[in-house]
């Protein structure tokens, strides 16, 4: 079988361009706040296994519908996690169309670096906690299969949708007693080529659509 050529020019390297971009400002908002020694253990295999994913055709959404900013709210079902038990919160999350025109989005987002949802959770001292467990980006900028389209929602204007997911905390290191906060910031995950025909899907700069922070009790 022959091996397609990588290519370093035109649409696909943009599309990888500004996959790192987004998800580099991701990791740069969070580790600007750390202390150089975590940051400079953490930082580094990230950039590592990042760079490896642009030029292994990971890409985004460059085609996205703007009209009307929309509001994410979010609720933790449990505020309060005892140490010994599975750490993971179940988070509802309200996705709120404010403005003047229908908006679409992948309705079966997920928190996680490649999912949606990208978490940024913190402790009292300011300590922030970024993902370690890496996964396969679910979406490849290459792929022609086509997202069925009932895995989208349009949602009217002043209209919501509303859903449910879960983290673990243990994938972000967090398992000390203490108080934290988390705050979800949502980006389209998925790349041009795997949005069916005549589907546009809602994106905005990545850090605008966020939730305000949540915060638990580990004990």
């Amino acid at each position: 079988m022959k091996q397609a050529k990588q290519r370093f020019d035109g649409d696909w390297t943009t599309e990888k361009l500004e996959r790192a971009r987004k998800y580099l400002s991701a990791f740069t908002m969070i580790m600007s706040r750390q202390q150089f020694r975590f940051a400079f253990g953490v930082v580094l295999p990230v950039l590592v296994f990042f760079f490896f994913g642009i030029f292994m055709d990971v890409s985004i959404a460059d085609s996205q519908d703007r009209n009307g900013r929309p509001q994410l709210a979010a609720k933790l079902t449990e505020d309060k996690i005892k140490i010994g038990s599975r750490l993971e919160l179940t988070i509802s999350f309200t996705f709120v169309n404010d403005g003047s025109e229908p908006i679409t989005i992948y309705k079966k987002l997920d928190i996680g670096l490649w999912k949606g949802i990208i978490p940024e959770i913190a402790d009292e001292h300011g300590n922030y906690f970024p993902n370690m467990v890496f996964g396969e980006p679910p979406f490849k900028g290459d792929s022609n299969e086509k997202i069925p389209v009932s895995d989208f929602v349009t949602i009217g204007p002043k209209e919501s949708f509303v859903f449910k997911r879960s983290i673990n905390l243990h994938s972000y290191l967090v398992k000390a007693p203490g108080r934290y906060s988390i705050t979800l910031y949502y980006e389209n995950p998925l790349p041009p080529k795997v949005i069916p025909a005549g589907r546009t899907v809602w994106n905005g700069p990545f850090g605008s659509i966020k939730t305000e922070p949540l915060y638990f009790v580990l004990e």
